[in-house]
């Protein structure tokens, strides 16, 4: 199976990233990483599901420890470099019958990578299927360095 290293960001949750309407119950397959309040260093990821215990991951959110995937890019966000791998059915499936939803996934276009996306009720399968037997579906790989990369400033 193939892998791509690729710069991402992470950002500090807040409880819309966590939790369904901001309340409630969990985003299911929403990918975590916790930060360590003793050495300060990133692990994940991790999948929120509903046997985790609710008032410990709010308990972590509260002390700053919980962090997800920035889309924006902001200025706040922490830039690292993120490891990927192919994607395989059951990656993105339940017994190949209905899709994990709240996935992430990224897609490998030529030299590019686009991403990321998000598995929802109205993800075009059929489009998903053609794109994972091209084996250029990738999602993120269970083993990160969180290596963290350095914003270099261009004199002026």
């Amino acid at each position: 199976m193939k892998s791509l290293t690729i710069q991402s960001f992470l950002k500090q949750a807040s409880l819309l990233d966590l939790l369904r309407n901001g309340e409630g119950s969990f985003l299911m397959n929403k990918e975590i990483f916790h930060k360590s309040m003793q050495t300060g260093k990133f692990e994940g990821p991790y999948l929120l599901e509903n046997t985790l215990d609710y008032n410990e991951l709010i308990h972590q959110w509260s002390y700053g420890m919980i962090y997800t995937i920035d889309t924006e890019h902001k200025e706040s966000s922490i830039r690292f470099k993120l490891r990927l791998r192919e994607a395989s059915g059951s990656d993105l499936s339940i017994n190949k019958k209905e899709l994990k939803i709240g996935i992430s996934y990224y897609l490998l276009n030529g030299d590019k990578i686009r991403g990321p996306y998000f598995l929802n009720r109205n993800t075009n399968v059929n489009r998903l299927a053609i794109d994972l037997s091209t084996k250029s579906v990738f999602v993120i790989s269970k083993k990160q360095s969180f290596e963290l990369v350095k914003l270099e400033k261009i004199a002026s």
